[in-house]
């Protein structure tokens, strides 16, 4: 673990900071059986904590350290939200963090959900999907949508404010777009 914070936090921090200078130094990490979910990150301490037996199981490997210490840096004071979804770009940023810093190797898996199904909505997908789909309006809207929008959440701005000043569309006209991509492929991990 302190290989994977040595080599990820400071990538993270870098890009997804608000003000890097200010950011966390110092990450507690504990495990504990008794919590009943896979692990969870807890603003401003920041501490990590997880479920070992979970974790042990995970099919992404030690991915998930880099998508909590995204949330570390994510650090919203009012939440993120989408219309009444207020989790899905919080948990899809901290798994394209975990695609685009955790290191190659050391246990590390990388997973693409694979294209949207027709059933699929980006208000309760899984942290993959929405990490794909903020890839793909990445590639076809603004490079920089991901950064925009979680700068946005960390003084305020909502994320569906932020996404329909970029693109000039809402969340929901995205993903009605991104889901009838059917040529859109990614490549993982991002950015290397």
């Amino acid at each position: 673990m302190k290989k994977i914070f040595s080599y990820s936090y400071p990538k993270i921090v870098k890009r997804f900071a608000l003000d890097p200078a200010k950011a966390a130094k110092k990450v507690t990490f504990k495990f504990d059986p008794k919590y009943d979910g896979f692990a969870e990150t807890n603003w401003p301490d920041p501490i990590i904590t997880g479920n070992p037996s979970q974790i042990k199981d995970s099919p992404n490997g030690m991915g998930w350290f880099a998508h909590e210490l995204t949330h570390v840096v994510q650090n919203y004071k009012t939440g993120c939200t989408v219309g009444s979804s207020s989790n899905w770009f919080v948990e899809g940023m901290a798994t394209y963090g975990d695609w685009s810093y955790s290191p190659n190797g050391d246990g590390v898996i990388f997973q693409d959900p694979g294209a949207p199904k027709s059933t699929d909505s980006y208000k309760d997908a899984p942290p993959g999907v929405g990490a794909r789909f903020l890839v793909w309006v990445e590639k076809h809207y603004s490079s920089k949508i991901v950064d925009k929008v979680n700068h946005g959440c960390q003084i305020g701005t909502q994320a569906s404010t932020t996404f329909k000043s970029v693109t000039g569309k809402t969340v929901d006209q995205l993903w009605k777009a991104y889901k009838a991509d059917k040529k859109f492929k990614i490549s993982l991990p991002l950015n290397r």
